[in-house]
Order: C-alpha cells, then structure tokens, then sequence
C-alpha cells in the first residue's frame, strides 16, 4: 500500500483534508510538492483543463476558483509542458527533425556571414 503525502494549509493553520477547497496558489504548492519541482499558480488552470478537475465558483460573477483537494493530493506533473516525444519517431518526425536542424545551421551560417561582412565595411 502506497503512503499518501500530507499536505499542511498555512491558510488554514492545519493539514488538508479531503472535503477541503484549495486556492489556485494552495494547488500549485501541492502538486509542486508532488512532482517535485515548481508549479506556477497561472498553470493551474492547464492543469484543470488537462486533468478535467472539478472548479467551485464561491461567489456569483467572482473570478475566485476553487478546487478539491481529494483530486488534487495525488497529482504528479511533468516539469515540460506539451507533448513528450514519442520514443520511436515516425519517419516523417525524423525528416522533420533533419529538416529542421538543417535550417538551424543555414540560418546560423547566414549570420556570421552578415557579422564578418559588417566587420570588413567597418574597417
């Protein structure tokens, strides 16, 4: 049997329980602890799109969120946003990759080509 994490509340002076309701900077701090890295309070919304996370609206016409700690106790998140690459690529993915690296070198090539040009106009 896995140990849940316990979780203290600074705003409410004690450790969570499941009934409560957590601000978007208490969820951040939570699932930031979870995975072990830093969670931003803008992302938490993301985070309750991806993971469809149930929002409580307290005052009518209030732009105050808020979210169940018994769907968020356990929630473990990636430190990257978006999609993690796919460990066998396509081919196409890879001749996009090589398509791409290729660009990258022409367009830096391109720019120490300008860069020793402006130095032969200055001297």
């Amino acid at each position: 049997m896995s140990k849940q994490k316990v979780h203290f509340s600074e705003r409410l002076g004690r450790h969570f329980q499941d009934g409560d309701e957590l601000t978007p900077a208490e969820v951040a701090q939570v699932v930031a602890e979870n995975s072990g890295h830093e969670v931003k309070a803008k992302r938490v919304w993301d985070l309750a799109e991806q993971y469809n996370l149930t929002r409580h609206y307290p005052y009518p016409l209030s732009r105050l969120v808020l979210y169940q700690y018994s769907e968020i106790k356990s929630l473990v998140v990636s430190d990257k946003r978006g999609r993690r690459p796919n460990a066998l690529p396509s081919p196409v993915a890879l001749r996009q990759r090589e398509y791409k690296a290729r660009r990258a070198a022409r367009v830096q090539d391109r720019g120490q080509e300008d860069n020793r040009l402006k130095r032969e106009l200055r001297e």
